[in-house]
């Protein structure tokens, strides 16, 4: 007798959440407002570490980098949870 998921009341070959899975829709990212979350970081993070702590610039545009990658990925993390926008 083969084995069944536990979440295959049918027996249909597919249970019920795998069924939620296969209907779930990519959520709506709104790049503009992902772009502009990354912008201001890497801004902030460039002005701190250049002017405020006096770092080289290389030093500033790594930090500004990892800031925006960050901030990108926040923004992307929280629009994918509620939705979109």
């Amino acid at each position: 007798m083969p084995r069944r998921r536990p979440d295959n009341s049918q027996g249909n070959g597919k249970g019920a959440l795998t069924e939620m899975a296969d209907n779930r829709q990519p959520p709506d990212v709104n790049i503009g407002l992902l772009a502009l979350h990354a912008a201001t970081a890497a801004m902030f993070f460039f002005v701190l570490q250049y002017w405020g702590f006096e770092n080289s610039l290389n030093l500033s545009i790594v930090w500004a980098v990892a800031g925006a990658l960050g901030a990108a990925y926040l923004s992307w993390s929280q629009q994918s949870r509620n939705g979109g926008n």
